[in-house]
C-alpha cells in the first residue's frame, strides 16, 4: 500500500533527525571547560592556539545564563577551539590583568593574546560569530 511506504519513509527521515539532534546534544554534553586559576591559566593559553575564556562568578546571574551557551560553544569548536572559565572571586589577579570591572566577560585568545572581548551576557549567536572570525 502506497500509505505503508509513505508513513515508514517518514519514520525512516523522522529517525534520522533525532539520531542527528541526539548526536549533537552528546557532543555538547562532553564538549570540555576547564576550571582556570593560578598557574593553569598561563600553561593553558600557552598550550592551545585559540581559547575562550569566560570570567564569572558563581553570584553573577548573568553568568549562570552564559555559562550553558560557553558550553555548546565548546562543543560545536570541539578540536578548533580550547574553552576555559576563571572564577574572579578566587583569582581576581587573573580578572585584573585584563582589567575586567564587569561579569561575565569572555575574552578570545589567539596565541596567547586576546583578540576580542565581550563583555556581558550575550546571546548564541553574537557568541559564536565573534568565534568564527578568529577560529
Amino acid at each position: 500500500m502506497p500509505e505503508d511506504a509513505d508513513l515508514e519513509a517518514l519514520r525512516a527521515r523522522r529517525l534520522r533527525e533525532l539520531e542527528t539532534s541526539l548526536a549533537a546534544k552528546q557532543a555538547a554534553a562532553s564538549a570540555v571547560v576547564t576550571d582556570l586559576g593560578g598557574g593553569e591559566f598561563d600553561a593553558f593559553l600557552a598550550a592551545h592556539e585559540f581559547v575562550l575564556v569566560d570570567f564569572w562568578a558563581i553570584w553573577c546571574g548573568p553568568c549562570r545564563t552564559v555559562a550553558p551557551i560557553v558550553r555548546e560553544l565548546a562543543g560545536d569548536f570541539a578540536g578548533r577551539l580550547s574553552v576555559g572559565k576563571v572564577d574572579t572571586d578566587r583569582w581576581p589577579e587573573i580578572a585584573g590583568r585584563y582589567d575586567i570591572t564587569a561579569i561575565p566577560t569572555l575574552i578570545l585568545f589567539k596565541g596567547g593574546q586576546p583578540v576580542e572581548i565581550l563583555v556581558g551576557a550575550q546571546p548564541k549567536a553574537r557568541l559564536t560569530a565573534a568565534v568564527q572570525r578568529w577560529v
